[in-house]
Order: C-alpha cells, then sequence, then structure tokens
C-alpha cells in the first residue's frame, strides 16, 4: 500500500488545528500539549521519508480528532494506551513516553 502524500501545507492546518484544540483544556495542560506539539513538529520539519511523513501526520490527525470528540462530549482528555500499540514503539518513543508521564505527574506550582 503506498503511502497517502501529505503536503507542507496540510501538515501545517493540522498544527494549527492541534493548538485550537489545546485551547480548551486547563492551563497547565493546554501549556504541556502546546509544547509537546511544538517539539515534535519541529523535530520532524525536515524529514523526507514520505511513508514515515504519512504515519507522523495520521497519528496526529487521529490525536486531533480524538481530543476534538473528547472536547464535545465533556470528557475527560486521555485515555488508556493500547497494548499494541506499546508493543510497536520504539525505544527512543517509550522514553519520550516516559518523559512525557514524569513532566505530567510533577506537582503542579502555585
Amino acid at each position: 500500500m503506498q503511502p497517502v502524500r501529505v503536503g507542507k501545507d496540510q501538515i501545517l492546518a493540522l498544527y494549527r488545528r492541534i493548538l485550537r484544540t489545546h485551547r480548551a483544556f486547563p492551563p497547565e495542560l493546554r501549556y504541556m500539549g502546546d509544547q509537546y506539539a511544538r517539539d515534535e513538529f519541529r523535530r520532524h520539519q525536515h524529514v523526507d521519508n514520505a511513508v514515515f511523513i504519512s504515519q507522523f501526520y495520521e497519528q496526529w490527525r487521529f490525536y486531533a480528532e480524538e481530543m476534538e470528540r473528547q472536547h464535545k462530549a465533556g470528557a475527560v482528555q486521555g485515555r488508556p494506551l493500547d497494548p499494541a500499540v506499546l508493543d510497536q514503539m520504539n525505544d527512543q518513543q517509550i522514553g519520550q513516553l516516559w518523559e512525557l508521564r514524569k513532566e505530567a505527574k510533577k506537582p503542579k506550582e502555585i
């Protein structure tokens, strides 16, 4: 199966959509979500691999849709991580996930 071609304009539009979605979050979650998305999009802005770009786009699109759906339903943001997804992650991705978890668990500064 051929990867779907994703242009830079589509990726930029998705990034903006994600930031707009984060506006509905509590301030500390919004900051963390914005920062994480910004770092990920910057880290991958010069990638040329079409398969990777397509997967990157689809995963972030799914994230945006899930956050919008949860917000409309009045649900708490987030859901349990599917073990099958965790099994597919490489060591670097697992490390990033662990760092994100640690950051999310830090006590709120007053």
